[in-house]
């Protein structure tokens, strides 16, 4: 069996037990994410992976490895890639079930019940193991004090397969659209990523608000701080 292993060196003052990383790999070596493998010290350990580009080959050109660590103190890891000829594919499962409805997102996996109102922009994290519930919203208000009213919303679902089982066990909800005031002025356009990570039990929130209008100034020139 060919083994091509690649050492990956950490942060020293990466105090965080998520890592995440990206992975370039030449020309037709990787065909499938199942010959990818992450190993500490010798020894498999579950991580995800979600491919980010192609070669024109359509083999894998890069790709983003996501794994959690509880253990600190750790600075070195090894990707291990095998032979695509010594796979045995199979399917790849999932270990969480997606309801998509017009107005709400529901996920639930071993571990927890997320639900996303699309229209209101309030959510609930349950954590079923611990009995706990988390509630959120993203409602804006602008500098008048006027709620802002989310709309054109549009979503995606991003799967990232384990590296150690044959499952997607890793995922992120990706909303986006726009946030409008009662006069209809220019609107704000936002995104929100909700990302789960299986085996930490943890939720990752991003949110990022956009202002589409361009600012105007005197003569189209800026403002570059020249001292003259």
């Amino acid at each position: 069996m060919q083994v091509i292993k690649i050492p990956v060196q950490l942060k020293s003052d990466n105090n965080s037990p998520l890592i995440q990383f990206g992975l370039p790999i030449s020309l037709g070596v990787l065909k499938s994410l199942k010959q990818l493998s992450i190993e500490l010290n010798g020894v498999p350990i579950e991580a995800s992976a979600q491919v980010t580009s192609h070669w024109n080959d359509n083999s894998i050109k890069s790709c983003l490895v996501n794994l959690y660590l509880a253990c600190s103190h750790i600075d070195k890891l090894e990707v291990i890639i095998v032979s695509y000829s010594d796979l045995e594919l199979t399917p790849v499962e999932d270990i969480f079930a997606l309801n998509i409805g017009r107005p709400a997102i529901n996920l639930q996996t071993q571990n927890l019940n997320f639900s996303y109102d699309m229209i209101s922009s309030n959510f609930e994290l349950k954590h079923i193991n611990q009995t706990t519930t988390q509630l959120g919203n993203f409602n804006l208000k602008d500098a008048l004090g006027t709620q802002l009213v989310p709309s054109r919303l549009n979503y995606q679902i991003v799967k990232k397969q384990s590296l150690l089982t044959l499952q997607n066990s890793d995922l992120e909800i990706i909303i986006d659209g726009e946030y409008v005031d009662q006069q209809k002025q220019v609107p704000c356009l936002f995104k929100i990523t909700f990302a789960f990570y299986k085996d930490g039990e943890l939720l990752n929130i991003q949110l990022n608000i956009h202002n589409p209008k361009a600012a105007e100034h005197n003569m189209g020139l800026w403002d570059l701080g020249d001292p003259n």
